[in-house]
């Protein structure tokens, strides 16, 4: 895999956006006290790209490398947990996935 300078800017802004937004964000339709935390669509956006820097440096596991840079950022999940391989799979499938095909379209 080879990452740009620029790319590796890049990884660097998102990581600190990621770290600004993790933990437990609630959708204004749930009120306090719910258990249906989520991450923020800052969060999901940046990590979607994040995804994207690494899909297009030629990873061959986009998501190992997210999980590595967002453990080694000290980031979270949505309920505090550490961000493992297990952890960032369910983030993409529910998240990322459609995020990036809406970046990848041009649509943000």
């Amino acid at each position: 895999m080879k990452i740009s300078q620029e790319d590796q800017s890049r990884l660097n802004e998102l990581i600190e956006v990621c770290k600004k937004t993790q933990g437990e964000y609630l959708e204004a339709h749930h009120g306090s006290g719910s258990w249906a935390t989520t991450y923020s669509n800052e969060f999901i956006r940046a990590a979607a790209e994040m995804y994207i820097i690494f899909d297009r440096s030629g990873s061959y596991w986009p998501i190992s490398n997210l999980s590595s840079a967002l453990q080694e950022a000290g980031v979270r999940s949505c309920r505090g947990s550490r961000m493992g391989i297990d952890r960032t799979e369910y983030l993409f499938k529910t998240h990322l996935k459609r995020k990036i095909e809406q970046i990848e379209k041009g649509y943000r």
